[in-house]
């Protein structure tokens, strides 16, 4: 299943500034993180150090590699999204801390814009 990539303005910004290989990678990354960096060279058309090198620069970026785990694995039966909206960036996170300590909490995934 493919989760949601969210980005502040800030690296929206940056985003805006990429070629098109580094775009290619982000969006294979956001699918797949653990891909090995020959299968990675192998899709975009570039060499192994070109993508590492790429790849390095991109990570300022990153926030977190993360797993998503299969929701029968945790014993649950049932998924619910939910959209809250928050009176701004201070509030959001608040909302985001107090909602992730909450124990059938799986993922948060704050959203700007």
């Amino acid at each position: 299943m493919i989760q949601p990539i969210s980005l502040s303005p800030r690296q929206l910004k940056r985003l805006s500034h990429l070629d098109e290989v580094d775009k290619k990678y982000w969006r294979i990354s956001s699918v797949d993180s653990r891909i090995p960096i020959r299968e990675l060279a192998r899709r975009l058309g570039n060499s192994p150090a070109t993508i590492s090198r790429r790849i390095k620069r991109l990570e300022k970026m990153i926030k977190a590699y993360v797993s998503v785990i299969e929701d029968e694995a945790l014993g649950k039966g049932s998924r619910a999204v939910l959209m809250v909206r928050t009176g701004g960036e201070s509030d959001q996170h608040t909302i985001a801390e107090e909602v992730t300590s909450m124990p059938d909490v799986c993922n948060v995934f704050p959203h700007h814009g």
